[in-house]
């Protein structure tokens, strides 16, 4: 349905005692889920980060997907990308990594079928042009939010940004933070399912 999620920095530590080969449900330490997407699906790696510094290095380096996350609590669907579902002792490394499966496999990334991701490019979104109207309507809603791309006059916003030429998204409505000019050409791409 959609592409993987992402985030900058995720990291944490098994607090299960241990998490066991067949466990679906990995905790981390008090307070460490927040460093973790919110909702979607992602990928993590978890080792014994004491003894081999290097993932790669641990022969009993695993692989999972996360397929929900409350709190610090994740729900893994184990041994991905041709690793082995093994004990993890508390204080195992889980770190969203860069892994191999996202370069050599080319429908990583997606939750479902290629035939489910739909694109919308160079759309005009519905909404008056007055230089004083601020919202804009797309005609699907983009997922991933991040596969947005707001432009005026050829010139990309930023989302989340509060500059002047940043832009906020609710479902299909996008709020930018300077009314652009009359006539501007305003122009979106995204994927949806």
């Amino acid at each position: 349905m959609a592409f993987f999620e992402k985030k900058n920095n995720a990291i944490g530590r098994v607090n299960n005692n241990p998490l066991t080969a067949a466990g679906v449900t990995l905790n981390l330490e008090s307070g460490q889920g927040a460093s973790f997407p919110s909702s979607g699906v992602f990928v993590i790696t978890v080792w014994d980060n004491e003894a081999y510094p290097n993932p790669g290095s641990d022969p009993n380096m695993e692989i999972m997907w996360v397929s929900s996350r409350s709190t610090d609590a994740l729900t893994v669907v184990r041994a991905k990308e041709s690793t082995t579902g093994v004990a993890h002792a508390k204080g195992s490394r889980v770190e969203m990594l860069v892994t191999t499966g996202l370069f050599t496999d080319p429908t990583y990334g997606y939750e479902a079928n290629l035939s489910n991701v739909l694109f919308s490019d160079d759309e005009t979104p519905s909404g008056t042009v007055n230089s004083s109207n601020k919202t804009f309507t797309t005609a699907n809603t983009p997922s991933p939010v991040a596969s947005l791309d707001v432009k005026v006059e050829g010139m990309s916003l930023i989302r989340d940004g509060a500059e002047a030429n940043g832009y906020s998204l609710s479902g299909k409505t996008i709020t930018v933070v300077t009314a652009p000019p009359i006539g501007a050409a305003i122009r979106v791409s995204y994927r949806y399912t």
